[in-house]
């Protein structure tokens, strides 16, 4: 029987960006076909962009280690709806109900926003 994880969700604060930046990159690369962007693209990026997204994102910690992220998005077309970005687990702590926990902090969030409706991006790759 696998023991029951602790797992706290946090927003991270813009001065946190390196962190964010560091946690997104190893993202991308462990699992680069689960994003519409690549490592390539965001590794480019300058600190303000990073300072800029990190608004959006709320991250999941076990210990105080960030095991994941997800994002909310207002959707330009259709402002009263949000749009759920960048899911993502790490690979050991997949399998424990850390996405289904970070995907119940965004739905707070967004009741929180007035969002009426949300949306998941979702990258499909077929090999």
């Amino acid at each position: 029987m696998s023991k029951k994880i602790k797992v706290a969700i946090k927003k991270l604060s813009r001065d946190d960006w390196q962190i964010y930046r560091d946690i997104r990159l190893k993202a991308l690369t462990h699992d680069p076909n689960a994003f519409s962007s690549s490592f390539g693209e965001e590794s480019m990026l300058t600190e303000l962009i990073w300072r800029e997204r990190i608004d959006a994102m709320r991250s999941a910690l076990v210990d105080s280690e960030i095991v994941g992220l997800a994002g909310l998005l207002r959707d330009n077309k259709s402002p009263e709806d949000g749009i759920v970005i960048s899911i993502w687990v790490k690979p050991l702590f997949r399998r424990q109900r850390i996405a289904e926990t970070l995907l119940r902090e965004i739905q707070i969030l967004a009741v929180a926003c007035a969002m009426r409706k949300l949306s998941i991006q979702v990258t499909f790759v077929q090999d």
